[in-house]
């Protein structure tokens, strides 16, 4: 990108050593789109604004859903889950998946995409535990898919994939022995 001055691009200012954006524009729910762009360099501030201004008008015409990140999806379940007794374990799996497949969009995860991760936890813990927090997975694309609207009213994901596998058991049933 050339090197824009700031005069010809209204819209950011900088607060402390972080550039700002507050916005004007019909295509942004409530008319003005403020909030930091976290970039210090006002080039890349000026790319975050456009990006995002962008996304909001796409969005706006012609139903274009925006990209969210696991990491974002899985912040957001945690929230809405935060008052339940499973909260530890919620956590525990959140971790671990964000470790793989955090900066993954949603709209990406799969079958394949998640093998990567099957792959990192085999043989360190059981299957019932890769399988518990595939079911997270799932969960959370499921509610993406449903249930979790964004600005425009337009769900996260068009549908969660379906091809999302438990791995097989490994150990064989043992009988219960009678005295």
């Amino acid at each position: 990108m050339t090197k824009i001055r700031q005069e010809q691009f209204p819209g950011l200012y900088k607060r402390g050593n972080v550039w700002h954006m507050d916005k004007c524009n019909k295509y942004v729910p409530g008319g003005r789109l403020r909030g930091s762009t976290g970039e210090t360099n006002f080039d890349d501030a000026c790319e975050h604004l456009i990006d995002k201004l962008a996304a909001h008008k796409n969005a706006a015409l012609h139903g274009l859903r925006p990209d969210y990140k696991f990491r974002v999806a899985a912040a957001r379940y945690r929230e809405e889950k935060k008052d339940t007794k499973r909260i530890k374990d919620i956590d525990y799996h959140i971790n671990v998946l964000n470790l793989v497949i955090g900066n993954t969009e949603i709209r990406l995860i799969h079958k394949e995409t998640l093998k990567d991760f099957i792959a990192s936890r085999k043989g360190k813990v059981s299957n019932k535990t890769i399988n518990l927090s595939l079911s997270l997975v799932r969960a959370i694309l499921n509610l993406a898919a449903g249930t979790w609207r964004d600005q425009h009213g337009l769900t996260w994901l068009t549908k969660a994939p379906t091809d999302l596998y438990p791995v097989k058991r490994t150990r064989t049933m043992q009988p219960v022995l009678q005295t």
